[in-house]
C-alpha cells in the first residue's frame, strides 16, 4: 500500500468518523490511487485515525481539567460574593468585631496604667 494512500484513508476517516468501506474506496477512486486496499486493510487504518482522535480528545480534556486553584479559587469567591454579596457582608462583620475588640481593649489599657 502507497503512502498517499495510507495518509487518504486516515485523513478522511479522522474529518469523518462515520466513513463507511464504500465510501473510503469511492475517495480513493477518486484521487486515483491504485491498487486499492482491502477491507480488513481499511479497518487498520481505521483503527488508527480512531485511536489518534480518541487520544488527542483526551489529551485536550486533560488540558480543560488542569485549572489554575489560587485564580479558580479567587474567580469562585468573586462569582459568589457578586451573586449573593456574602463575603462583602461578612467582611463588614470581621471589620466591626475587629472594631469592638479594638475598643474594648484599648479601655482595658487606660485602666491598667
Amino acid at each position: 500500500m502507497s503512502r498517499a494512500c495510507r495518509e487518504a484513508a486516515q485523513a478522511a476517516r479522522a474529518a469523518n468518523p462515520k466513513l463507511s468501506l464504500a465510501e473510503t474506496l469511492k475517495i480513493l477512486q477518486g484521487l486515483h490511487i491504485h491498487p486499492l486496499p482491502s477491507a480488513p486493510t481499511l479497518r487498520v487504518l481505521f483503527r488508527r485515525a480512531d485511536s489518534r482522535r480518541s487520544y488527542a480528545g483526551r489529551k485536550e480534556r486533560k488540558a480543560a481539567k488542569s485549572v489554575d486553584l489560587p485564580v479558580a479559587g479567587g474567580e469562585l469567591l468573586r462569582a459568589a460574593d457578586a451573586e449573593v454579596g456574602l463575603i462583602s457582608a461578612l467582611t463588614e462583620q470581621v471589620v466591626k468585631l475587629g472594631e469592638d475588640v479594638r475598643q474594648a481593649t484599648a479601655g482595658e489599657q487606660e485602666h491598667a496604667f
